[in-house]
C-alpha cells in the first residue's frame, strides 16, 4: 500500500482479518475500517495506524510489533484488545479514542509507551502488562474501571492530570514510582509529545 494514495474513507465498510500474518513497514493511517484482527500478526519494522478509526472491535491479541508501533489519535468504536500483545519498540497511543473496553492485560512494551490525553470510554485493562520503558498517561481520561493491578513498570509512570471517572482504580506492583505533578522527569525523554 502507498500511504501517499490512501484517502480517509477507503474501507469504511470493510473487516479486514490479517489473523497470523506478517507485515512489513504496515500502515493503515487516517483510513476508516469496520472490524480489524491482526491476532498473532508480526509486524517487521514500523506498524502506522495514527487517525485510523475502527468502527468495530480491533484485534491485535498476541500480535508483535518489532518496531514503533504508532496508534496517535486513533479511534477505537468498538473493544480494543491488545492482551497478550509484544511491542519491541516504542508505543504510542497519544490522544487515542477508546470506545468500548481497551484490553492490554499481559502485553509487553519493551520501549516507552505513551497514552497521554488518551479517552477510555470503558473500562481500561492492563492486568499483568510489562513495561520497559517509562509510562505517560499525563491528562488521560478513565471513564470506566482502570485496572492495573500485577502490571511492572522498568521506567517511571507520569499520570499527572489524569482523571478517573470509574468505580475503581487497581493499583500496579509495589515499588512503582508515579509522579505528582509538581515532578518533574528525570530526562528529555519525558512526558512532552514526541
Amino acid at each position: 500500500m502507498d500511504p501517499d494514495q490512501l484517502e480517509p474513507d477507503f474501507w469504511p465498510d470493510i473487516d479486514i482479518d490479517l489473523t497470523g500474518a506478517t507485515l512489513i513497514d504496515f500502515t493503515l493511517a487516517e483510513c476508516t475500517i469496520a472490524t480489524v484482527s491482526f491476532r498473532s500478526a508480526t509486524f517487521i519494522g514500523g506498524a502506522v495506524f495514527g487517525g485510523a478509526e475502527f468502527g468495530g472491535t480491533a484485534e491485535f491479541g498476541g500480535a508483535k510489533f518489532g518496531g514503533t508501533a504508532r496508534f496517535d489519535g486513533a479511534k477505537f468504536g468498538g473493544d480494543a484488545e491488545f492482551h497478550g500483545a509484544e511491542f519491541g519498540g516504542n508505543a504510542w497511543f497519544h490522544g487515542a479514542e477508546f470506545g468500548g473496553f481497551a484490553v492490554f492485560d499481559g502485553a509487553e512494551f519493551g520501549g516507552n509507551a505513551r497514552f497521554d490525553l488518551a479517552e477510555f470510554g470503558g473500562d481500561a485493562r492492563f492486568g499483568g502488562a510489562e513495561f520497559g520503558g517509562f509510562a505517560v498517561f499525563d491528562g488521560a481520561e478513565f471513564g470506566g474501571n482502570a485496572r492495573f493491578d500485577l502490571a511492572e513498570f522498568g521506567g517511571d509512570v507520569w499520570f499527572v492530570g489524569a482523571v478517573h471517572n470509574g468505580r475503581a482504580f487497581v493499583s500496579a506492583k509495589h515499588g512503582v514510582r508515579v509522579r505528582r505533578p509538581a515532578d518533574e522527569p528525570d530526562s528529555d525523554e519525558g512526558p512532552s509529545p514526541a
